[in-house]
């Protein structure tokens, strides 16, 4: 009977460890002025960088940009809250993840502040 059991629980738990590892990698930047856009037209991709230099996740300190790309279907959406940002003189922030090479922060959202 306890093996049964195990064998319905065990692959819940194990998925339910891998799901909540995921989600803890993804973390806010800190609201920075926009500084500069660098549009990349033949991948849309765009980094932005802050003023002051930096984004300041935690865990990813090092971050010079943050990166929005088409990978999610909201690029052009994304790049007009960034070009908003910018032209109005507003803060934006980003929840993601940090790329391995700590360079940059990939944006899931942006936040207008």
């Amino acid at each position: 009977m306890f093996n049964r059991i195990l064998k319905i629980v065990a692959p819940a738990i194990v998925a339910g460890m891998f799901s909540s590892v995921a989600f803890a990698m993804d973390e806010y930047s800190q609201p920075r002025d926009v500084a500069r856009l660098q549009v990349v037209a033949t991948s849309e991709a765009t980094y932005i960088t802050a003023s002051p230099s930096g984004w300041g996740a935690s865990q990813c300190p090092g971050a010079t940009y943050i990166l929005i790309t088409n990978s999610g279907g909201q690029y052009k959406t994304q790049l007009a809250l960034a070009m908003t940002a910018k032209a109005a003189g507003l803060k934006l922030s980003a929840f993601g993840e940090c790329d391995p090479s700590g360079v940059y922060f990939n944006a899931k959202q942006l936040l207008l502040q």
